[in-house]
């Protein structure tokens, strides 16, 4: 990843880092993901990245722009995160 380049496609608006590839949660996108926790207190809120072509996802990013979001989790008695399934390459490779 040229980081440069990165920080030059996302512009002045992106005020947090990146973070690291998020590779724990991979099988639910294609291409490069990267999260940065800003906080795990109390309501953990994550930066999440997503790199040009990672699609495949309700809020990935477009073929040829980044794009990023603050993902907050909001803890409840019992409760947890769903994720519905993982990316399909073919559809995946008919965005390239």
């Amino acid at each position: 990843m040229d980081v440069e380049q990165m920080k030059a496609d996302l512009g002045p608006g992106a005020v947090f880092d990146i973070g690291e590839e998020n590779t724990a949660f991979a099988q639910y996108f294609t291409g490069e993901c990267y999260l940065k926790m800003l906080t795990t207190e109390g309501v953990p809120i994550g930066n999440v990245s997503f790199a040009p072509k990672t699609v495949n996802h309700w809020h990935g990013a477009a073929k040829d722009s980044w794009f990023q979001h603050l993902a907050v989790e909001v803890p409840a008695e019992g409760g947890s995160n769903e994720w519905l399934e993982p990316v399909d390459e073919e559809e995946y490779n008919k965005l390239s």
